[in-house]
């Protein structure tokens, strides 16, 4: 029975016992809550250090998957800037190189032509491949870890205690389960293999084009600013 201020219930004697008041109701609605940090999102980990280390730990029993997958991205990503150069190799070599004279024009080399030719239709097949094998070790080094690191977290559940449970609130607890280690997984597939596949690509389209003409790529360099600067104006 509620009167306004204080829950009572009647026991088998017919008493009626006070159980809850309504100042102690916000205490236990605050008191179940996650600790906040000073703008209300949930506090960031105070020993960033220790917490890299966890997670090198984590990934340490994956370090020869680890390997194998930047093998991977690096590959394919290094393969993309192959076809400019194959390109060069046509014109420069096979149609207008130091060949015989036929006809008042250079003669194409026509054995160099097939072999370049094939090389740069085998490219985008090699290329698929590794990305098949490269999709595959991302998904199931992801999937791996997902499960490792749930194993580990409802073991942990497992040994704290009950004031624990009082105190957090269940959907905070099943946000970890969930959402926190698929997020993981995410890194693992997704953000990581993209970091790392746009830096292989930054570097070696820069090595390229340093190849190809030093002169473009440092007139390239000196207006990247300038469309960069009228990109954001606009």
């Amino acid at each position: 029975m509620w009167d306004g201020r204080n829950l009572h219930y009647s026991s088998r004697n017919g008493t009626l016992v006070r159980m809850a008041t309504r100042q102690r109701v916000p205490e236990m609605m605050t008191r179940s809550r996650a600790p906040l940090g000073p703008d209300g999102e949930v506090a960031k980990p105070k020993d960033p250090r220790g917490t890299f280390r966890r997670i090198v730990e984590i990934f340490r029993p994956y370090r020869g998957q680890l390997a194998l997958l930047a093998a991977t991205i690096v590959i394919t990503a290094g393969l993309g800037v192959v076809n400019p150069l194959l390109i060069k190799a046509v014109f420069d070599k096979a149609l207008f190189g130091p060949n015989k004279i036929c006809s008042g024009v250079p003669c194409p080399n026509l054995p160099l032509l097939y072999r370049l030719v094939a090389l740069g239709l085998a490219i985008p097949v090699v290329t698929s491949l590794i990305g098949v094998g490269q999709t595959f070790l991302s998904t199931s080094l992801g999937l791996r870890l997902m499960r490792d690191l749930r194993d580990r977290l409802y073991a942990h559940l497992q040994s704290l205690s009950m004031r624990f449970f009082t105190s957090t609130r269940t959907g905070e607890i099943q946000s970890r389960l969930t959402n926190d280690v698929a997020g993981v997984q995410s890194i693992v597939t997704d953000t990581a293999s993209s970091i790392l596949s746009n830096v292989v690509i930054i570097i070696s389209s820069f090595a390229a084009m340093a190849w190809l003409s030093w002169q473009l790529t440092i007139l390239s360099l000196v207006l990247v600013p300038l469309f960069v600067f009228f990109t954001f104006r606009v």
